[in-house]
């Protein structure tokens, strides 16, 4: 997670770092990605659900894409604390009527 904290990382260092951190997070493998870990994580869940039981989406992995989306906010949000101004609009915001 070092990569977080250097203010000249680029966008494809930060995405790869905060996918391999989520895979962790969800028992996959840090070289592999969120999209393909959604499957055994489904599969594992309904496993030890009742037969009845109501599957939760919210209990898979993000996509890639929102994966990728949210580390870009999250580096943003780290270089913020540090002390480092990055312009937002690169790093997932996104401006609309002088808001972000």
């Amino acid at each position: 997670m070092q990569v977080f904290y250097d203010p000249q990382a680029s966008a494809n260092d930060i995405a790869a770092a905060g996918e391999a951190f989520l895979l962790v997070l969800y028992g996959g493998k840090p070289d592999g990605s969120l999209d393909k870990q959604r499957y055994p994580t489904y599969t594992r869940t309904i496993a030890k659900q009742p037969v009845h039981a109501q599957f939760d989406l919210a209990t898979l992995p993000s996509t890639s894409a929102a994966g990728r989306q949210h580390s870009h906010r999250a580096f943003h949000q780290v270089q913020q604390w540090l002390g480092n101004a990055l312009d937002p609009t690169d790093w997932g915001w996104k401006l609309e009527n002088g808001r972000l």
